[in-house]
């Protein structure tokens, strides 16, 4: 999934799923005391705005995410998927 260089806080839930969605309100809420305002930067509307590089590196400081759950191709960030499926040779 692409993601673009900033979310608001519905787009962070929704690219952040590992994370349930009462535990991102219990972040947002207190994120003056737990890091995430650092991650905050101006947004195009009235909303708070997360920079999706810093974000990522908060989630893996965090122990939410781990930096191999995120890779790079040139530019554009990436989440891994949680899950894949593989077919064995002899299933047929």
């Amino acid at each position: 999934m692409k993601l673009p260089t900033s979310l608001n806080r519905k787009a962070v839930k929704q690219a952040f799923p590992r994370v349930r969605e009462a535990t991102w309100e219990n972040f947002f809420d207190y994120e003056k005391h737990n890091g995430l305002h650092a991650c905050r930067v101006e947004g195009p509307d009235k909303y708070a705005h997360y920079d999706v590089e810093k974000l990522m590196a908060w989630l893996v400081q965090r122990g939410l995410y781990r930096t191999y759950d995120f890779y790079e191709h040139g530019e554009i960030l990436y989440e891994r998927p949680a899950y894949s499926v593989r077919t064995h040779v002899l299933a047929g």
